[in-house]
């Protein structure tokens, strides 16, 4: 919702509207193409985080099963 009266001369770059009047229910506000493009920005960096995080945990539990595997390979070496 947008407390502002819509700008007749804001340029329509795309067709889309972000916002609409809460009494007449018609479109206020023209979303132009920096708006969309900081949507799909801050969308991608909320993925990259994902698959940051995944990555991570990743790496760690390779780095555990390292661990294991290496402590375990020892423990059965010298009892022979």
């Amino acid at each position: 919702y947008s407390s502002q009266d819509a700008d007749t001369k804001w340029p329509d770059t795309t067709g889309l509207f972000a916002n609409t009047d809460r009494v007449t229910k018609k479109f206020k506000q023209k979303l132009d193409s920096a708006s969309i493009r900081e949507l799909q920005l801050t969308q991608t960096v909320k993925l990259t985080s994902q698959d940051l995080e995944e990555s991570q945990r990743n790496i760690l539990q390779g780095v555990i099963t390292f661990l294991i595997i290496g402590t375990t390979k020892e423990f059965f070496c010298d009892q022979n």
